[in-house]
């Protein structure tokens, strides 16, 4: 690891950005750690329902409940600002539904992690757990992995055990993916703070990529869909190499 290491690592800045229920278990559980985020950034109410009544996040939610500052936008550069203020030493993400520009990536000193609910590199993209349910997978995990400019890309930090998907529902799974990713995490922290990881590169040749899923899509297409994105994640890795990256 590149960064020097932090002296004392205890009650580190940290930003966490995330949106859904994955991203708030994820939150909640830093929150009664020593890895408390001092800032949220998290996506803006949208309408929900036949109402369309407006309806915040659940990380918002969260953030919410413990007084947590937080700030909502879709225009990431409008989060530099905070970033610069604040100065942290970790970005935690979660699901946060955006991808995020490398100069952000690497404002804090330590830079940024990412907490994805697949094991890395299967399942890059929106939708790895309904992925893994609609693909008939025995079992998934989360990965900790070092972000950068592209898609779930980065090197592996750390990897949480191998949680058997049996007859679980999405909800259940998530909810299971993210208890096991919050603890994968907090473990994690103090070890990449002190310099003690070594990341992993994840080997690009196996991705999948799995798409954020239409509520009209056949399990079917769903499954011959992540098969043809192999082919894609080639493609894609090409066009990094031209591109120098």
């Amino acid at each position: 690891m590149e960064n020097s290491k932090m002296k004392d690592n205890k009650n580190p800045k940290i930003i966490f950005l995330g949106t859904p229920e994955f991203g708030a278990i994820i939150l909640e559980e830093m929150i009664d750690s020593d890895y408390c985020p001092s800032l949220v950034f998290t996506m803006p109410d949208e309408p929900v329902g036949r109402k369309q009544i407006l309806t915040p996040p659940p990380v918002k939610v969260i953030a919410q409940k413990y007084g947590i500052p937080f700030l909502q936008t879709k225009k990431v550069q409008e989060f530099k600002p905070e970033i610069e203020k604040l100065n942290p030493d970790l970005i935690v993400s979660a699901a946060f539904g955006q991808i995020f520009p490398q100069d952000i990536l690497d404002m804090p000193k330590f830079k940024s992690l990412n907490v994805h609910p697949s094991i890395l590199p299967k399942y890059r993209g929106s939708s790895p757990i309904q992925a893994a349910i609609l693909n008939g997978d025995k079992e998934t995990g989360v990965s900790i992995i070092l972000m950068d400019q592209f898609l779930d890309h980065g090197p592996i930090v750390a990897m949480s055990r191998p949680i058997e998907i049996n007859n679980h529902d999405f909800k259940e799974l998530t909810k299971k993916l993210a208890l096991d990713g919050a603890k994968t995490l907090i473990k994690a922290i103090p070890l990449w703070l002190k310099g003690k990881i070594d990341p992993k590169k994840q080997d690009d040749s196996k991705a999948v990529f799995a798409d954020k899923i239409e509520k009209k899509i056949k399990s079917k297409d769903f499954i011959a869909a992540i098969s043809y994105s192999r082919d894609e994640s080639k493609k894609e890795k090409k066009e990094e190499d031209e591109d120098g990256g």
